[in-house]
């Protein structure tokens, strides 16, 4: 990962941490003076807006078409395999009409989602639906094994739930149980703070801080909205655990903001929280170039970071540059403005009230050029241009400064305007060429840099055959990828994958059935090649140099089938127990290939195959803990289970795992 990327998300953090902190000791005060305060209505009164199905409105894939409405699902009758199950409330009675459904497991941690937010990519579509009866039981059968799959279960009465990786053998069923939890209720009354009248058709939105950034139409599994009713009562209901973010709307009001709503413990699951919203207030001006002109549609952001009474909103430029942003609180606020083709400073310390801010803007540079064929020396007709930022302390190419596709262009001939000033390079991509790097440039303010030339050629070529290091017989399957040197996975790596980017070739090929494998069109540099496949350890080679118009064949890649560990996770009480994650991590701190994790079925047993042969700590927490007591709980967990064990190809260990009082 580059030192870059690392900074940026470490300083994100950081901040983030310090505005919640900050945020504490004011909200605090208003939050908990009515945490534990519950509103009775009296007879007749309207019913609050309701979100009935919170589930519904953060659902992270669109409905299926069709969905399969029932509680057995025969699958492909080629595999003699399944996942069983059954849903159930903390007090194990059967759930009836939960909706499960299996998904291929993405890696469903907080911070995939925000990748996948980043990216705006949709999360994992549902494969198969079903409803369980009144047992609240499930099956699916005839599941692909080489895939990881996963089970995301919702019910309108309880906060969802999800299950995985769950690894299904080629045949047998793996076994499930699924605890369905009721979840917290907020609610409260919004209404004007000098009449005290109630204020109807409020816009309540609850989201998790982490994705405050994100744009308000933007689906995420911890995103919720409801609406006032004519009372100005409103509520949300099975929200999970954890810290949120409540923000209020109402036109004609100023747009209020409470940060770390806190849903902890299991005493009170009903938070009341009262909003009285004040008169807004405006703040007004003008985006104008250097030359006295408007400029039109530029986006304009007020943001307060005031603890008490925190506001914010935001509008677009109109003709003449000018902007009004209303509905906000009073206090000072920084405008940030963002306008294509336009280099613009944030504005500290504005007031709410003004109305005639100045905001001037600086006109970004420009590059343009030609793309050629390297052999030939003939211009090319169709290709696409990527204008990358040079790092200053290393060769890699990182964030795309602008993009834009060219065809029928019979002189090959390129122009990219809006590009800030700074180092570039222009990635050239096209059909049948390997992606090719223009050597850097600078780009001026307000200038266009003139004459930047890039050869395409068809790069290099990799390949290799893979093989069972036991038998010597061909690995069909496999899976190959190319990565930059010494990459490795993390949950941080796959957040940076929506914010960060590479200027290697990243691919994906499989080995045919004779193990054989080829990846064309690759661009010349050094790499990390990774063999995965369902059956053995992954192969990880670093330093793999691929040299312009030549092939590097990598040679034979032995996988080994590595060891297994086994066993069951016993609770305080000496009971078995389910859904718990299971930890294992190198002594030796390998970034490669060294940690591994899983899950106890319904039966608190695991299983972990092909793990590499060393020394590792194994340990196991329990999930309520990750809910309820936050990290905290699952550190004490892993403290109390943790074991060492050694592991050693062809071997298989059982290990049982105690997780002991909290």
């Amino acid at each position: 990962m580059r030192p870059v990327a690392v900074l940026i998300l470490v300083l994100g953090a950081v901040a983030a941490l310090v505005f919640a902190i900050a945020s504490i000791s004011s909200d605090s005060r208003s939050a908990q003076a009515v945490t534990r305060t519950v509103v009775q209505r009296a007879e007749g009164t309207a019913q609050p807006a309701v979100l009935m199905n919170p589930d519904q409105e953060v659902d992270p894939a669109e409905p299926l078409e069709a969905p399969v409405r029932r509680a057995l699902d025969e699958g492909n009758p080629t595999w003699k395999n399944g996942i069983s199950g059954r849903v159930v409330s903390v007090q194990q009675a059967p759930i009836q009409g939960a909706t499960v459904s299996l998904i291929q497991f993405d890696d469903y941690t907080e911070l995939a989602e925000l990748s996948r937010a980043m990216e705006e990519s949709d999360p994992p579509a549902p494969v198969k639906e079903l409803l369980t009866g009144s047992d609240g039981e499930f099956l699916f059968r005839g599941l692909d094994p080489s895939v990881a799959w996963g089970l995301i279960v919702s019910h309108p009465d309880y906060s969802r739930a999800q299950a995985g990786p769950i690894e299904v053998r080629e045949e047998g069923t793996a076994e499930e149980l699924v605890e369905l939890r009721t979840g917290f209720q907020l609610f409260g009354y919004v209404t004007d703070a000098t009449t005290g009248q109630a204020i109807a058709g409020a816009h309540m939105l609850l989201e998790d801080p982490m994705t405050g950034f994100l744009p308000r139409n933007k689906k995420h599994m911890k995103r919720q909205a409801v609406y006032t009713d004519d009372t100005g009562h409103y509520e949300f209901i099975n929200v999970p655990p954890g810290s949120r973010t409540l923000s209020v709307e109402a036109e004609g009001y100023a747009m209020r903001l409470y940060t770390n709503v806190r849903f902890m413990g299991t005493d009170d699951l009903r938070i009341q929280q009262d909003c009285e919203l004040k008169i807004g207030m405006m703040i007004a001006g003008r985006v104008l170039a250097a030359d006295g002109s408007g400029i039109v549609g530029a986006e304009v952001q007020a943001v307060s970071h005031q603890a008490e009474n925190a506001s914010r909103g935001g509008t677009l430029t109109k003709a003449g540059g000018e902007f009004v942003i209303e509905d906000i609180g009073s206090g000072l606020y920084t405008l940030r403005v963002n306008a294509q083709g336009w280099d613009i400073d944030p504005v500290p310390r504005i007031e709410a009230g003004e109305t005639n801010v100045e905001i001037r803007a600086t006109e970004r540079g420009g590059v343009m050029g030609v793309v050629f064929e390297q052999s030939s020396g003939e211009p090319m007709d169709s290709f696409q241009c990527i204008v990358r930022a040079v790092h200053p302390t290393n060769n890699a190419y990182g964030v795309v400064a602008a993009r834009k596709r060219f065809k029928n262009r019979s002189d090959g001939s390129f122009s990219i305007d809006g590009v800030s000033p700074g180092e570039y390079v222009i990635q050239a991509d096209a059909d049948g060429y390997a992606s090719t790097f223009s050597t850097p440039f600078h780009v001026r303010q307000g200038e266009t840099t003139p004459d930047v030339r890039i050869e395409l050629s068809q790069g290099s070529t990799l390949k290799g055959r893979v093989l069972d290091s036991e038998s010597g017989d061909p690995v069909a399957g496999a899976e190959i990828s190319t990565n930059e040197n010494n990459w490795f996975d993390s949950e941080f790596t796959k957040l940076l994958g929506g914010m960060d980017q590479t200027a290697m070739t990243v691919a994906k090929v499989k080995t045919d059935e004779d193990g054989y494998f080829e990846i064309k069109l690759m661009l010349p540099s050094e790499y990390q090649v990774r063999v995965k496949h369902a059956k053995y350890t992954e192969f990880i080679k670093n330093d793999v140099t691929l040299t312009d118009g030549q092939t590097n064949d990598i040679g034979t890649v032995l996988l080994s089938k590595g060891a297994v560990l086994r066993g069951t996770v016993y609770g305080p009480e000496g009971i078995a127990a389910h859904g718990c994650d299971i930890y294992l991590n190198a002594i030796d701190g390998r970034m490669f290939g060294g940690n591994r994790q899983a899950r106890s079925d319904a039966n608190g047993r695991f299983l972990i195959r092909n793990v590499s042969a060393g020394d590792y700590r194994l340990s196991a927490a329990r999930p309520q803990n990750k809910q309820s007591g936050g990290p905290f709980g699952q550190i004490v967990d892993m403290k109390n289970s943790e074991v060492e064990v050694s592991l050693f190809d062809g071997h298989e260990v059982t290990t049982d795992l105690y997780l002991g009082q909290n």
